[in-house]
């Protein structure tokens, strides 16, 4: 698999951190993992690590991801912070956010990791 999670019950906090060329069917083995850990719980806030990966998908293929979140048995209804490098292209980072307008209101890119936990309140 392509990404390594960590959930703090805790913090109620999430961590899931990609490596590597990531496809759609990439990001829909990772979720489905996720939801199947026992541990996760839907209210618990997120990040989602992007530093370290190439996301190769157009919009086209977000709202094919998001399409297919709808018929998950599961959602995460927390906050996320999806963290990219600051070399990534900004078509990548609209992206994100076009993908959750209207649809996942607590969704936020960032490129500084301290700034994505402040936002997340969980220092």
């Amino acid at each position: 698999m392509k990404a390594d999670f960590e959930i703090d019950v805790v913090k109620q906090l999430i961590t899931a951190t990609y490596k590597g060329s990531i496809h759609i069917n990439d990001l829909k083995e990772c979720i489905s993992h996720l939801f199947r850990n026992p541990e996760f719980r839907e209210e618990f806030n997120g990040i989602s690590d992007f530093r370290n990966a190439e996301l190769l998908m157009d919009l086209r293929a977000f709202y094919e991801f998001r399409g297919w979140l709808d018929t998950q048995d599961k959602a995460s209804k927390g906050r996320w912070a999806v963290l990219v490098g600051t070399e990534t292209d900004q078509n990548t980072i609209e992206l994100w956010e076009r993908m959750s307008d209207g649809y996942h209101e607590g969704l936020r890119v960032f490129t500084d990791e301290d700034k994505a936990k402040i936002w997340l309140s969980v220092f």
